[in-house]
C-alpha cells in the first residue's frame, strides 16, 4: 500500500509500523481470512512488516503461494525503500512532488488440520477463497491504516492506494507442481528437486509410499527384476551354491545327479569329471563328485569309501548301497563276494569263525548269526560299547573304556567307582575352639565362633589391643568383646563419659511411704511411722506392747493398737467397767451440746435403736436427735443425711440422702418412746419403728449401697463429717440406750428391744456414749429402765447375757435344715444355738451381702485392686507383678535384695544357694554338695564363693627372688631391665590380669592384680591395697579371699586364680590347667593360645618409650615380634645359640 504524503521521516516510519501491526493483530481475531493466517494455536504473530517512502509510483507485487491443504501460505508485498536523506527526497517537497509512503508485509496462511473431511478445503477452495478474501482484507486494512495516516499527517483525507495480487501456489515436500496444483510422486518413485520431477526407483530397491525423496535400498546381495519397484517382496536373494537359475536370483533349482555349483549366483552347474557320480542332486563342492563302489561292496551314498560285503552275503553290481544275501542254506567263505556263486552249502562257523572279540558263532538256515559277549555289539560283534559316552565319572574323574566296563581315575579327594565319594577331610581336632570343620575337595575349612580366627581357629583376636578404654580405664580382653574397668567419676562402654557418682538411693525402693537417704556412698530406709526393716516392709505389731484387759482382743493398726472389749467393759483397754443404763439430757437449745460416735466398718444392713424423750414445741425449731454421715471415698463426695431422725415436730427420716415424711409427732408427750431403723441393702428395705411398731416403710431405698465409716452424732444435724450444726436443728430431750448393729433386725426383734433394757449394739454400744459427750448435758440415773426391766442372760445383744460371742448372735437362724446360709457358707448348731458361719468375705446375718474388700485402703494392695464374690485380689500394672504376699506390686524388670539390684533373669550365688530374679521375684534354691575324690595329681580346694568342694589340676608360673621366671610350660626367662610385664591375662572371660613390677632393686618390685574390676595391689613391703586403699587382713567376699602371716600372702579367687607372696620375693602363680591355655602374658610364654596382639603388646614401662627385655632359653624377646614368634616362640634346640631379638614397645601401667 503506498500513500503519497508531504513528508516521511524515520519516526513517521516506526509509528506507522507499530500501528500497523497493532491492527493486524486486533484484525486477526475476527476476519476469516485472517484466522486462516493467524490462528490461537499456532502462537504465530504478524511481525513481517515494512514501511519505507519512494519518489515513484509504487510498484507492488502482490502473491500468494499455496501448497496443500496442511501448509502454510505467504503474503507478501515487495517496495523499494528510501532514506529520508536521499536527495530524491527533496523533490518530494517540490509543490508538484509527493514523498510516497509505502507499506509491504507478507501474511502465513493456515487451514484448520483438525478439519474433519467434509469441512477441510481442497485447494481449489483455498485458491478460490483466497481470491475474494484478501480484497476485501486490502480493503479493510486501507480504511484502518488510511485512518493512521491521517493521524499521523493531521490530515482530513488519504487517497486510496493502488491494490495488486498475485496467487501462486508452493508444493510440500515430495510434490511437483502442475498447472498450479501440487501432486504426490506416487509409490516406486521419488521426488528429484533438482529436476522438480518424479524419477523411477532404479533396480535392487524399492519405495513403497508416495511423496517420498528417496527409494529404499533392498537387503544387500538381492535385487529387483524392474525398476519402479513398489515392495520389499519385489527384493529377490541370488541362488545359493548348489543352485542355479536363468536370472541368477531366485527361484532356483538344485544341480541334478553328478552335477555341482560352488559358486552362488550362477545359470548353470558344472558336470563331474569322466567316471565320477554324485550321490544327491544340490552338490555344492566338486569334493561330492566319487567313483562309485565296485562289486562285492557297498557304502551308504554307493560311491567311495566303500566297505566289503561280509561273509554270507555278496553285491554284482556296482554303485550299491547294500549287499545281496546268500540264499537259504548257502554262505560265502570270505567277504567281498561279487557273484551269487560264491554263495556255497558250508558250516561258516567251522570254517570261516568269522565271530571275532570272544563271541559265539551260530549257523543258521540264511548263514551264521554272532551272539555278542556284554559291551559289544554289531554282525560280527565289531563294536565295543563305549561305556564312557556318558560320562560317568563324577566329580572330574577320567574314563577309561573297557569290554563292558569302565574305570575311573579319580581326582585327588575323591572316591569311588564313579569318584562320586568326597572324601571326609575333616578330622577330630581339626578346628580348635569350638571351630566348625567344614569339609572341601581335598582340603577343609574351619568356621570359627566370634572372636577367634586362623586357619584351625587357633587365635583369639585380641580386641584391647586398640586401647579402647578411655581415662585411665583398664581393658580386660575377653571372647569376641572387651571390658572396661573405669576409674571412679568415669562410665560408659569405653569409660568415655564422665559421670557423676551414682546415688545409692537409685535402686533402692523403701516400702510403706519410707523414704531412701543417701549419705553419697551408703544408703538406708528412713522408715514412716508404724513401719520398720530394711526397706520398711514390716509393719510393727503395736499390740506386742499394748495391753487389753478384761478379755480385750488387740487390733494392730499403723502406729496404733485398739482394744476390742467384751460386752461390759469399756475403755481404751477395756480397764473401765461399763455403765449399762443411764439417761442423756439436752437441756437447752444450743450447738454445743452433742454426742459424737464413729464407726469403723462397712455395714450393708443397719439398726438404729434409742429411747427419746421431749416434749420440745418450737414452731421455728426441727430438733434433731439422730444424725450419720459419711464420707464415701469410692465417689469421693460426703454424704451429710446419710441415717437421720430429724425434726420431732413432724419426724422425717433421711436414708443416703433420700428424705422420707413419716408423719409421726415425736413431742406430743412426755413420755419414753422407743424409736427404731432398719434397713438392708440388697433391696433397698427399710422400716421406721415407734414402739415396736412400723410408721412407715418401703423398698429401693439405697439399693446396692451400703454405709461407709462415719459418724452418729446425738442431739445434732450434720452439714459436714461430724459438725456444722445448726441452733434451729438442735435437740432438747432426753435419750438413753442407743445402739447400732450391722443387721437388719426382724420385727420380733424391734419388739424385743422396745421391750426392754441393756441391750448391747455390736457397731456403737450405749455403754459407750458416755466417753464422747461435748458441751453441758446431764448423765442422769435411768429410772425409766428400772421400770420396764432389763433383758435377760438368755437374750443374744444383752449386757448381761452369758451367749459366748456377739459373732453369733448377728448370725442366728432358726434352723439349719435346709441350710439358710447364702453363698455355700456353713449352717453351724453349737449345742445352744444355730447360726451362719460367715468367711471374711461376707456379712450379714445369713452371709449375703459380699464384702468389697477393695473398699478400705484398697485391700491393702499397692496398685489395682479388683473385688470378687467373697474375696479380692490385687493388679499390677504393665511390667510388674504381685511379691509373695500377693499385695505388693514389684518392678519385673529387677529384683533387690539387701542393697543389691538384679535384673530379670539374672541368677547368683548366696550363701550357697543359687538364686534367680524371676518377674521381680527372687527364688532361692540350696546346694547340695556331692561327695568327691580327686586323683592324685589334683588339690581339693574351696575356692571363694563356692559352697562345695571341687578338684583342681594346677598349673604354675613362679618369679623366683633373681627375676627369673618359669612360664607354665616350663619355659625359663629372665627380666633384664626395670618394667611392668603383665604376667597373665584371661583372654576368654576378661576376669583378671596380673601385672609385674619386675624392678632389679627387689625393694621395689610390685604386684598389681585386676580381678572383676577390683584393683589388688602387693607393694615391695608387703602392704595391701584394695583400690588404692589399705586392707586389713583377713579379708573374703563371695569372690576373693586374702590371708596372710609371717612367711607370705596368699590370694583365692573365684574363678580359680591363686597368687602367693612370699616374703623371700618368690612368687607363686597358679591357675587351673584348663584355663592355662587360655591365658595371654608372659606366664603363657606367648604361645599356646596363639593370640594376634598387632603392634604393642599389653607391657607397661616404667617410661613412656622405654624397651622391655625378657632373656629366655633361646631368644632375647622385645618390641615388634612376629605372628609366626607368637605363635611358636618354644626354645628350640636348633637354635640354642642364636640370639633373636625383637623389640617391643612398653607403657607405664596403671
Amino acid at each position: 500500500m503506498s500513500y503519497p504524503v508531504q513528508y516521511c521521516t524515520e519516526e513517521v516510519i516506526k509509528e506507522m509500523k507499530e500501528r500497523f501491526i497493532k491492527t493486524l493483530k486486533v484484525q486477526s481475531q475476527n476476519e476469516k481470512i485472517f484466522k486462516m493466517i493467524c490462528p490461537k494455536d499456532k502462537g504465530c504473530n504478524p511481525e513481517n512488516v515494512n514501511i519505507t517512502c519512494s519518489e515513484a509510483s509504487p510498484r507492488v507485487r502482490r502473491s500468494l503461494r499455496i501448497s496443500d491443504a496442511h501448509a502454510a501460505k505467504f503474503y507478501e508485498l515487495e517496495t523499494l525503500k528510501y532514506s529520508p536523506s536521499d536527495t530524491r527526497y527533496r523533490r518530494f517537497l517540490q509543490p508538484d512532488v509527493h514523498p510516497v509512503l509505502k507499506i509491504s508485509f507478507s501474511l502465513e496462511l493456515h487451514t484448520n488440520e483438525s478439519d474433519t473431511t467434509e469441512e477441510k478445503p481442497n485447494e481449489e477452495n483455498i485458491i478460490d477463497e483466497l481470491n475474494k478474501e484478501p480484497e476485501s482484507l486490502l480493503t479493510y486494512m486501507n480504511e484502518k491504516v488510511s485512518g493512521n495516516v491521517k493521524d499521523v499527517y493531521n490530515l482530513t483525507s488519504v487517497p486510496s492506494p493502488e491494490i495488486n495480487y498475485q496467487i501462486m501456489a508452493v508444493c510440500s515436500i515430495g510434490q511437483i507442481r502442475v498447472r498450479n496444483s501440487c501432486l504426490n510422486c506416487p509409490a516406486g518413485t521419488f521426488k528429484d528437486d533438482v529436476t522438480e520431477s518424479c524419477k523411477e526407483c532404479p533396480t535392487a530397491t524399492y519405495q513403497d509410499k508416495e511423496k517420498s525423496l528417496s527409494c529404499l535400498p533392498c537387503p544387500k546381495g538381492y535385487t529387483t527384476y524392474s525398476i519402479m519397484s513398489k515392495s520389499s517382496e519385489d527384493c529377490k536373494a541370488p541362488c545359493l551354491p548348489g543352485t542355479y537359475s536363468n536370472t541368477t536370483f531366485e527361484p532356483c533349482l538344485a544341480c541334478p545327479f553328478h552335477t555341482y555349483q560352488e559358486y552362488s549366483g550362477r545359470k548353470d552347474c558344472r558336470k563331474c569329471s569322466h567316471g565320477l557320480y554324485t550321490s544327491r542332486v544340490g552338490s555344492n563342492s566338486s569334493s561330492d563328485c566319487a567313483y562309485p563302489c565296485n562289486p562285492g561292496s557297498y557304502s551308504d551314498s554307493g560311491l567311495k569309501p566303500c566297505i566289503v560285503c561280509p561273509v554270507g552275503s555278496y553285491q554284482d553290481e556296482a554303485q550299491q548301497n547294500y549287499c545281496k544275501i546268500c540264499p537259504p542254506g548257502k554262505s560265502s567263505e570270505t567277504s567281498g563276494s561279487n557273484s551269487v556263486e560264491e554263495c556255497k552249502e558250508i558250516d561258516i562257523c567251522q570254517v570261516s569263525q568269522p565271530c571275532p572279540n570272544m563271541s559265539t558263532c551260530i549257523h543258521t538256515e540264511d548263514g551264521y548269526k554272532c551272539l555278542c559277549p556284554e559291551g559289544l555289539l554289531g554282525h560280527h560283534c565289531e563294536i565295543n560299547i563305549d561305556e564312557c559316552a556318558s560320562d560317568p565319572c563324577f566329580n572330574g574323574g577320567t574314563c577309561t573304556d573297557g569290554i563292558g566296563d569302565y574305570i575311573c581315575s579319580c581326582p585327588e579327594g575323591f572316591s569311588g567307582h564313579q569318584c562320586e565319594i568326597n572324601i571326609n577331610d575333616c578330622k577330630q581336632g581339626s578346628c580348635e575352639n569350638g571351630g566348625t570343620c567344614i569339609d572341601l575337595i581335598n582340603d577343609y575349612k574351619c568356621e570359627c565362633v566370634p572372636g577367634y580366627s586362623g586357619q584351625h581357629c587357633e587365635i583369639n583376636t585380641y580386641e584391647c589391643a586398640s586401647n579402647p578404654c578411655h581415662n585411665g580405664g583398664i581393658c580386660f580382653d575377653k571372647l569376641n568383646s572387651y571390658k572396661c574397668c573405669c576409674q571412679a567419676g568415669f562410665g560408659g562402654e569405653n569409660c568415655e563419659l564422665k559421670v557423676d557418682p551414682a546415688d545409692p538411693c537409685d535402686h533402692i525402693n523403701c516400702l510403706n511411704g519410707g523414704t531412701c537417704v543417701s549419705n553419697g556412698s551408703e544408703s538406708s530406709c528412713s522408715c514412716a511411722l508404724g513401719f520398720r526393716g530394711e526397706f520398711c516392709e514390716e509393719n510393727i505389731d503395736d499390740c506386742s506392747d499394748y495391753t487389753c484387759y478384761n478379755g480385750g482382743i488387740c487390733i494392730d493398726g499403723v502406729e496404733n493398737a485398739t482394744c476390742h472389749c467384751s460386752l461390759r467393759f469399756t475403755g481404751k483397754r477395756c480397764e473401765e467397767d461399763a455403765v449399762p443404763e443411764y439417761t442423756l439430757s439436752f437441756m437447752k437449745q444450743t450447738t454445743s451440746n452433742f454426742v459424737k460416735l464413729e464407726t469403723q466398718r462397712l455395714m450393708h444392713a443397719i439398726t438404729v435403736s434409742f429411747f427419746m424423750r421431749s416434749n420440745y414445741k418450737n414452731d421455728k425449731s426441727r430438733a434433731t436427735p439422730v444424725s450419720f454421715s459419711y464420707y464415701n471415698k469410692k465417689e469421693r463426695k460426703l454424704v451429710d443425711n446419710a441415717l437421720t431422725v430429724l425434726d420431732i415436730n413432724r419426724i422425717v427420716l433421711f436414708l443416703h440422702g433420700e428424705l422420707i415424711h413419716t408423719g409421726y409427732v415425736a413431742n406430743k408427750d412426755s413420755n419414753w418412746h422407743h424409736y427404731a431403723v432398719t434397713w438392708e441393702g440388697s433391696k433397698g428395705e427399710w422400716n421406721f419403728y415407734v414402739d415396736g411398731e412400723i410408721v412407715v416403710n418401703g423398698l429401693q431405698t439405697g439399693k446396692k449401697k451400703f454405709f461407709w465409716p462415719g459418724v452418729f452424732v446425738l442431739g445434732q444435724e450434720q452439714d459436714s463429717l461430724g459438725g456444722t450444726f445448726s441452733v434451729s436443728e438442735a435437740f432438747v430431750g432426753n435419750i438413753t440406750e442407743f445402739n447400732v448393729w450391722d443387721q437388719y433386725m426382724s420385727e420380733d426383734q424391734i419388739k424385743q428391744l422396745s421391750a426392754s433394757c441393756g441391750f448391747v449394739g455390736n457397731v456403737i454400744p450405749w455403754f459407750t456414749a458416755l466417753r464422747h459427750i461435748y458441751g453441758s448435758i446431764l448423765v442422769e440415773k435411768n429410772e425409766f429402765c428400772r421400770d420396764i426391766g432389763a433383758c435377760n442372760e438368755e437374750d443374744c445383744n444383752c449386757f448381761y447375757s452369758n451367749k459366748s460371742s456377739d459373732y453369733i448372735c448377728s448370725h442366728i437362724v432358726s434352723t439349719c435344715n435346709p441350710n439358710p446360709c447364702a453363698h455355700n457358707q456353713s449352717c453351724i448348731f453349737n449345742g445352744e444355738d444355730f447360726f451362719c458361719n460367715c468367711s471374711s468375705g461376707f456379712q450379714g446375718q445369713y452371709c449375703e451381702y459380699d464384702v468389697d474388700e477393695c473398699l478400705e485402703n484398697q485391700g491393702g494392695c499397692s496398685h489395682g485392686c479388683v473385688n470378687d464374690i467373697g474375696t479380692y485380689y490385687c493388679t499390677c500394672p504393665e511390667d510388674m507383678v504381685l511379691s509373695k504376699d500377693s499385695s505388693i506390686c514389684k518392678d519385673t524388670k529387677y529384683c533387690q535384695e539387701n542393697q543389691r539390684i538384679f535384673t530379670d533373669g539374672e541368677s547368683w550365688l548366696d550363701s550357697c544357694h543359687n538364686c534367680s530374679c524371676i518377674q521381680g521375684e527372687i527364688y532361692c534354691a540350696e546346694i547340695l554338695c556331692s561327695p568327691i575324690i580327686c586323683q592324685p595329681e589334683e588339690n581339693m580346694v574351696s575356692l571363694p564363693g563356692d559352697c562345695c568342694p571341687k578338684c583342681v589340676l594346677w598349673s604354675f608360673c613362679l618369679i623366683s627372688p633373681n627375676s627369673s621366671m618359669t612360664s607354665f610350660d616350663l619355659s625359663q626367662y629372665e627380666f633384664l631391665n626395670d618394667c611392668t610385664h603383665t604376667l597373665l591375662e584371661d583372654c576368654i572371660n576378661g576376669l583378671f590380669k596380673v601385672q609385674f613390677s619386675s624392678v632389679k632393686n627387689y625393694s621395689r618390685k610390685a604386684l598389681i592384680i585386676y580381678y572383676e574390676c577390683l584393683k589388688i595391689e602387693i607393694t615391695h613391703s608387703g602392704s595391701i591395697l584394695m583400690d588404692n586403699e589399705t586392707l586389713e587382713l583377713p579379708f573374703m567376699d563371695t569372690s576373693v579371699s586374702i590371708n596372710s602371716d609371717n612367711h607370705s600372702i596368699d590370694i583365692w579367687t573365684h574363678s580359680g586364680l591363686h597368687v602367693q607372696w612370699y616374703a623371700n620375693g618368690e612368687i607363686l602363680i597358679a591357675v587351673p590347667t584348663h584355663m592355662s591355655k587360655h591365658m595371654c602374658g608372659v606366664c603363657g610364654n606367648f604361645q599356646s593360645y596363639n593370640i594376634i596382639k598387632p603392634g604393642k603388646y599389653n607391657f607397661y614401662g616404667t617410661s613412656d618409650e622405654e624397651d622391655c627385655y625378657l632373656l629366655g632359653e633361646d631368644y632375647l624377646l622385645g618390641e615388634d615380634y612376629t605372628d609366626n614368634f607368637a605363635q611358636n616362640c618354644r626354645p628350640s634346640l636348633a637354635f640354642l645359640m642364636t640370639i633373636f631379638i625383637i623389640f617391643y614397645s612398653c607403657f607405664v601401667g596403671p
